[in-house]
């Protein structure tokens, strides 16, 4: 029950100190829900395009680029160093793409450990609480995995959270960059979806993170919760 509620405390902390609120969330889905915004970015390229322009600039046209109509998002997939394109067209599009550019050219061995250490992660929470549901292991070692867990989070947050807000805030001056080298809008135009892109940060970056941070204690929580259980069958 202690680690339990210490668990349950840390997320409140995490809240209150990060100031994150569901009016966060409803602000950046305003911002990607704006009609008129909308519009004027329907104005630019498809999204291949600004990909494949994007990647131009990075020196990394190796990279392949593959539409996928049925999806909304936009991926880099590392295994196969390719950027799989959704066929989003809200005002975060560009910034999104520039985004996936972005994250071909980050390091590829830390890349791929993302990828392989979250699945081992997920792996890791499935085989420990299933060996602690039927009483396999003793209620020491399931707080030593406890402890376990607890650390892979950690990495797995700090790598995740490296690669991603990298990626951001590089893609943030990315777009502008490109939308003020470009005669798709006007000017007044061009600082609108500038500033949006920066307002979309300022609360993405910390929104994201917080997002994280609470997956990795949603985990632990769960955990945790099983382990009470295990005592009670003992």
């Amino acid at each position: 029950m202690i680690i339990i509620l210490s668990i349950l405390i840390a997320m409140a902390l995490l809240t209150i100190g990060l100031n994150i609120g569901i009016k966060d969330f409803k602000k950046l889905r305003g911002i990607v829900e704006d009609e008129k915004l909308t519009e004027t970015i329907k104005k630019f390229p498809s999204n291949t395009e600004i990909c494949e322009q994007t990647l131009k600039k990075l020196n990394k046209e190796d990279v392949k680029v593959e539409e996928d109509n049925s999806s909304k998002t936009s991926v880099y997939l590392v295994f196969k160093n390719k950027i799989v394109i959704g066929k989003a067209n809200v005002i975060t599009r560009i910034q999104t793409v520039i985004h996936e550019c972005i994250h071909s050219t980050q390091d590829k061995r830390l890349l791929k450990f993302n990828v392989i250490f979250a699945n081992i992660n997920n792996l890791y929470l499935l085989i420990i609480s299933i060996l602690s549901l039927f009483n396999k292991i003793s209620y020491n070692t399931a707080t030593i995995c406890l402890w376990g867990l607890a650390l892979m989070q950690l990495t797995l947050y700090a790598v995740r959270s490296f690669l991603e807000t990298d990626a951001m805030i590089r893609a943030e001056f990315m777009a502008q960059d490109y939308i003020e080298e470009t005669d798709y809008v006007t000017k007044e135009e061009k600082d609108k979806i500038i500033q949006t892109y920066k307002d979309v940060n300022k609360v993405g970056i910390k929104s994201y993170n917080y997002v994280l941070l609470m997956k990795a204690l949603i985990k632990l929580l769960i955990y945790a919760i099983i382990m009470m259980a295990m005592v009670e069958l003992l």
